[in-house]
């Protein structure tokens, strides 16, 4: 599942008494690929999902510029609605 140089970000799964609880801290850096980061975290978003269907899902870090379109469409929802650097939402928080 994870290529030779995975992307920068770490991932835990914690048992709940219902489900689990997906924890990922994510760094995209600024000129990093968009495609390899989303395909690995939609990768990964859809793994533990088939294993755990009940999942809790918490996703944080800082994006940079990765569109988070197919984030929200997992469907997972952004959190911060303020500017983290300067006018820009880089440090963003997504949960479902």
């Amino acid at each position: 599942m994870c290529p030779a140089d995975p992307p920068r970000s770490a991932f835990c799964r914690v048992p709940r008494e219902i489900s689990h609880l997906l924890i990922g801290a994510v760094y995209h850096p600024p000129k990093a690929n968009n495609a390899e980061m989303m395909d690995y975290l939609i990768g990964v978003l859809d793994t533990v999902n088939r294993d755990h269907p009940n999942l809790g899902i918490l996703l944080c870090g800082d994006f940079n510029q990765l569109p988070e379109f197919q984030l929200r469409s997992y469907p997972l929802t952004h959190l911060v609605s303020t500017p983290t650097r300067g006018t820009a939402t880089l440090d963003k928080i997504f949960t479902n």
